[in-house]
């Protein structure tokens, strides 16, 4: 690819390569200094292309390197604790008693719910559920087995249905009513 098709490529993959920064940072400051970085070095060609999988892939995987850099340089342990805590308080508030479950609610519990799985069921779920990626692709942007991409798919998938019954039986007596 010339300069011209990876700085296209990097414009129409912009708003998913956001979202995976957010997966990875689940901080949107880092999250934006993360792909500015990201950005910075695939444009200096730091970091290649090299056409070995699709540019889209290859991108999301860049990103998630470049946060796990980003995040050991602060302190991210401490920050990824504070967030958990904010995320089970948002968890804690969605469960109320009204039969009836708005859209705006449903995506606060899916959220709380995809904030409560370990980072890899986290980061598989979101690159097969929003980025709609194979698992095999996911594997090759988490730079993990195939087998073990599947392992944590399959587990967050089973972790999610427990953790969003609630919702399913809200929305089924909403249903009913």
């Amino acid at each position: 690819m010339d300069e011209t098709d990876v700085q296209n490529a990097l414009i129409e993959s912009h708003a998913a390569s956001f979202a995976w920064a957010m997966v990875c940072c689940r901080d949107r400051e880092l999250a934006e200094e993360v792909l500015q970085s990201v950005y910075v070095k695939v444009l200096d060609r730091r970091a290649p292309y090299q056409g070995s999988s699709s540019f889209r892939t290859w991108l999301f995987a860049v990103i998630r390197n470049a946060a796990v850099d980003h995040q050991r340089k602060r302190w991210w342990s401490r920050v990824l604790r504070l967030e958990f805590e904010a995320l089970a308080e948002l968890a804690d508030s969605t469960h109320d008693d009204k039969p009836q479950v708005d859209e705006e609610d449903e995506r606060s519990i899916v959220r709380a719910a995809l904030g409560k799985l370990p980072a890899r069921q986290r980061q598989v779920a979101h690159l097969v559920f929003y980025e709609n990626l194979t698992v095999a692709d996911a594997a090759n942007v988490m730079d993990v087995t195939v087998g073990t991409a599947r392992q944590h798919y399959a587990r967050a998938k089973e972790s999610l249905k427990v953790l969003l019954n609630p919702l399913r039986k809200q929305t089924d007596e909403s249903i009913i009513r």
